[in-house]
């Protein structure tokens, strides 16, 4: 992810292709980690259902 947000935050907002890859990586991240049991799944979706603002 460092890959897409080396260009710093107002690329990033900007940006609404490099905010749907980060936010699809991360969600990878978390459903494996809820697969391995290092989050309940209730726990992996509610990190992903976070609000960002500029």
């Amino acid at each position: 992810m460092k890959n897409y947000t080396h260009e710093g935050k107002q690329a990033f907002f900007t940006n609404k292709m490099m905010q749907d890859a980060v936010i699809r990586n991360l969600e990878i991240i978390f459903d494996s980690l809820a697969v391995v049991g290092v989050l309940g799944a209730v726990g992996a979706s509610r990190c992903i259902n976070v609000r960002c603002e500029n």
